[in-house]
């Protein structure tokens, strides 16, 4: 698999930065959606395999707390900390305070658009394709980064490849990495399903799904030592594990299907442009903001999509989309120019699509700020 994408310099000052020598105990976080828990996953197996002990977080849009993770870092005087694929806490203004919870060397591994967050901490290591100067547009997801760090160790194996073919497929950017995905196109056809449900799991709440069912199913093929990529295959397919997440992946496509058909989808925000703008509020329990924001984008062409969705812990969080063939506005650029207007308490991600939670209080002033700079800007 080509892993040209990432830099070899960017590999090997991330391997610098974390791997001291045998024996550490080094704690993972990473994020809950395929591309995080496959990096996940392939990063604890290239620590372990250098003789270190790893506690691993999953990290949830939904849910997250910067003081709990942080609460968890100091609780495990640990010697490293990595995070893997959480653009929300990267670009959130919280990096001084992971490295003072981590009280350690803190590498950051993250492909979304930094934006203007300072990286220059002291015992902080950040890396990110984009401050490389590879590109707005460019996406180097965190699976593909990881197998690249296995592959520099030359442990390289099938059953690695397969689960970093997971996290890209579910990632969406299988295709851009390279002819064999176009050769091997069965085999991606039967990764989708997969990684759709490691997806859908990041949707739900623990109580459904589990801290480590995830990383359990993706964990145990790794151990498939020199088995072939379709009798790996084979057996995640049979999992049990596999199977609860189809159920929960079932769940949310019924709670996205209902949620999409109540809303009413004309464009309702007036635009300096005349681009058709979508804003969209509704409330569930599940996470599925991103799911109906892509939803709708399909159906609304062109345009752009704000959706908002009320969580029962008190937050909001906002999804923008833009939909094919809309090259503008920069979805991750138009949440940050709304900065001085609106208590982000996150956000995060690429010029197509960006994310953010507010405190659900703050609905109405992101409403106004948005309409305001849709009218002189958009």
């Amino acid at each position: 698999m080509k892993t040209d994408r990432y830099p070899r310099e960017m590999r090997n000052a991330f391997s610098e930065a974390l791997f001291t020598g045998t024996n550490q105990r080094v704690g993972l976080l990473h994020h809950a959606d395929a591309d995080g828990v496959c990096a996940g996953v392939l990063l604890t197996n290239l620590l372990q395999l250098r003789g270190a002990s790893v506690e691993s977080r999953r990290v949830a849009t939904a849910d997250f707390d910067f003081e709990s993770t942080f609460s968890w870092l100091r609780g495990g005087r640990y010697e490293r900390v990595a995070t893997l694929d959480i653009n929300f806490l990267s670009t959130s203004g919280a990096l001084e305070g992971l490295r003072d919870a981590a009280g350690c060397t803190v590498a950051v591994y993250d492909d979304h658009d930094p934006g203007d967050a300072p990286k220059a901490f002291e015992g902080l290591h950040y890396f990110n394709p984009h401050a490389a100067g590879l590109g707005a547009d460019f996406h180097a997801p965190a699976c593909g980064f990881a197998y690249a760090l296995l592959e520099d160790g030359d442990l390289d194996g099938s059953a690695a490849s397969l689960v970093c073919m997971i996290g890209l497929v579910g990632e969406g950017v299988a295709g851009s990495f390279g002819s064999e995905f176009t050769e091997l196109k069965a085999l991606v056809d039967r990764l989708r399903p997969i990684a759709y449900d490691l997806n859908s799991a990041f949707s739900l709440p623990d109580r459904h799904t589990g801290q480590d069912l995830p990383r359990k199913l993706l964990s145990e093929a790794l151990r498939a030592e020199g088995a072939s990529v379709s009798e790996i295959l084979a057996e995640i397919e049979a999992h049990p594990v596999r199977q609860q997440l189809a159920s929960n992946a079932a769940m949310i496509d019924e709670a996205v299907r209902r949620t999409v058909a109540s809303l009413d989808r004309r464009p309702n925000v007036e635009t300096a442009s005349g681009l058709r703008v979508h804003l969209l509020h509704f409330a569930n329990e599940y996470a599925i903001v991103n799911w109906v924001a892509s939803q709708v984008r399909q159906r609304v062409k062109p345009g752009l999509v704000v959706a908002m969705q009320d969580m029962p812990n008190g937050r909001t969080q906002i999804e923008v989309r833009r939909s094919r063939g809309v090259k503008h506005p920069d979805a991750s650029a138009l949440l940050r120019s709304l900065d001085d207007q609106v208590a982000y308490i996150s956000r995060g991600g690429h010029p197509p699509a960006a994310g953010a939670t507010i405190p659900s209080t703050e609905v109405a002033a992101f409403d106004a700020a948005l309409r305001r700079h849709a009218a002189s800007s958009l």
